[in-house]
């Protein structure tokens, strides 16, 4: 069976307060890093970047130019370890 990950989880890992806030998000997440059948729908990129973007600019002051860099890092992490998965309802 396969399992999408809702993007709160993924906010959750990546967002220090948040993280402390959902600690059960941060043990799914690494979790299904480890296996094979857990996904993140295409659609939600977008939505990841610009919310992890957010964050980095309150969290940590991050510049513009820095924030895109790091949000673009997550989303070829995901994408390397197999997590995209389009969704067609």
């Amino acid at each position: 069976m396969n399992y999408i990950l809702d993007v709160n989880i993924i906010l959750d890992y990546y967002n220090k307060e948040r993280r402390e806030k959902f600690p059960q998000s941060i043990k799914i997440f690494e979790y299904a890093l480890k296996k094979d059948n857990f996904f993140i729908s295409s659609s939600s990129f977008d939505n990841i970047a610009y919310l992890l973007a957010d964050y980095m600019r309150k969290d940590y002051g991050y510049t513009s130019k820095q924030r895109k860099f790091l949000a673009g890092k997550v989303i070829k992490f995901l994408i390397k370890n197999n997590m995209v998965k389009n969704i067609i309802s």
